[in-house]
């Protein structure tokens, strides 16, 4: 009798280990799961920060004048006013991005190696503004 109680205590505990094993892949399939909805969820911020973006970038539009080499914003008679903007992000990303000076100033010769370079992409421009651009550019930033 002892033989068969032990033959069934081992089946039984046989069983046993199998649903702890079936469980224990449960739990890992339910972790991976977790897993990809945490990192769908992170695609879906990403696409609706992107669609946010895209949708100021079209509400912008309407704002925005092109002079020379790069983008302002367009003041009430339609001029350029403000910081240049750089036309390649403007133009491939959306993205309104301030351009910075870099180089020299005019000489009296007028001579310059200035240059509009954007800090987001490195595109850089030579600087060529005409005197109706200088004042524009003197009132919107009150000089």
């Amino acid at each position: 009798m002892e033989i068969v109680k032990a033959i069934r205590e081992a089946g039984e505990t046989f069983q046993a280990a199998e649903w702890k094993l079936k469980l224990a892949d449960l739990m890992e399939t339910l972790a991976d799961a977790r897993i990809e909805v945490v990192n769908v969820q992170d695609v879906v911020l990403d696409r609706e920060k992107r669609i946010k973006e895209l949708e100021d970038a079209l509400a912008k539009t309407g704002e925005l004048v092109r002079h020379l080499d790069a983008y302002y914003i367009q003041s009430d008679e339609g001029k350029p006013t403000g910081h240049p903007k750089c036309l390649r992000c403007w133009d491939v990303d959306h993205r309104l991005i301030n351009l910075y000076r870099s180089g020299t100033a005019a000489t009296s010769s007028g001579a310059s190696n200035a240059k509009n370079q954007c800090p987001s992409c490195n595109t850089a421009y030579t600087v060529a503004r005409s005197d109706t651009f200088l004042v524009t550019i003197n009132e919107t930033m009150g000089g």
